[in-house]
């Protein structure tokens, strides 16, 4: 199975995405997870106006199924590694597509073949590119959900 883009939502006429999946296709080809990985193309989260706001996240979710789960629905519960790409103001795609394909992207590189141990592997975990629209710049920061 090949990278795939499993959602993309359509954005207002003054947004954009920063990259598309022929990026990943290309640059994260050599990441272990290259041929499970699926790209989620979504409109942002926070506001434009927000100094710091997400412009791509890289995904890790597994959770065990537990003894009251469905045991025909375990597929669910396979460990899951996904892209989400969010949306930006189209005044600043070529500024932000700049960032990720300098920075951005090989720091989600890097955290994606980073060794894990089992423990790692349970429950979610992200890694999240900011954009930060007053000095241009940004910056990851990884965070554990479960």
């Amino acid at each position: 199975m090949a990278m795939t883009t499993a959602f993309k939502d359509r954005l207002p006429s003054d947004m954009s995405y920063p990259v598309g999946l022929q990026t990943f296709m290309r640059d994260l080809a050599e990441v272990p997870q290259a041929d499970i990985l699926s790209v989620w193309f979504v409109k942002p989260r926070q506001r434009a106006q927000d100094d710091d706001y997400a412009v791509l996240t890289a995904e890790f979710q597994h959770c065990r199924l537990g003894l009251s789960e469905c045991k025909s629905m375990s597929n669910l519960y396979e460990p899951t590694w996904r892209l989400v790409v969010y949306g930006v103001a189209r005044s600043q795609r070529a500024v932000v597509k700049s960032l990720l394909l300098k920075q951005g992207i090989p720091e989600i590189a890097a955290w994606l073949t980073s060794p894990r141990s089992d423990t790692w592997l349970q429950g979610k975990k992200q890694m999240t590119i900011f954009f930060n629209q007053r000095d241009n710049s940004i910056v990851a920061k990884e965070t554990f959900l479960q």
